[in-house]
């Protein structure tokens, strides 16, 4: 996700190859990855890459609650609502059955 692109993680060490240059620590527990243009990243589950990075709306990450690509950086969905927070400042509602986020820079 950082550069438009997935990026491994080194297997092993919890690091993330090629943001910026330089691998970069996952946050312990969290599933985000830190330093990717200063802000986390959620990782696409059992990948090891990262999702997100193009400012466009994204599926949403299975069993996480987190939408990636929504202005570059994983946005978490306002629990029990169904609509995802920090999208131009507003939450946005999921289109039903797709894991895509609606309303993001018009799509």
């Amino acid at each position: 996700g950082c550069q438009g692109k997935g990026e491994p993680t080194l297997s092993g060490t919890g690091l993330v190859s090629g943001c910026q240059g330089k691998g970069e620590p996952t946050l312990s527990g969290t599933g985000l990855v830190s330093g990717c243009q200063g802000k986390g990243e959620p990782t696409l589950s059992g990948t090891g890459l990262v999702s997100g990075c193009q400012g466009k709306g994204e599926p949403t990450l299975s069993g996480t609650g987190l939408v990636s690509g929504c202005q570059g950086k994983g946005e978490p969905t306002l629990s029990g609502t169904g609509r995802v927070s920090g999208c131009q400042g507003k939450g946005e509602p999921t289109l039903s059955g797709t894991g895509r986020v609606s309303g993001c820079q018009g799509k």
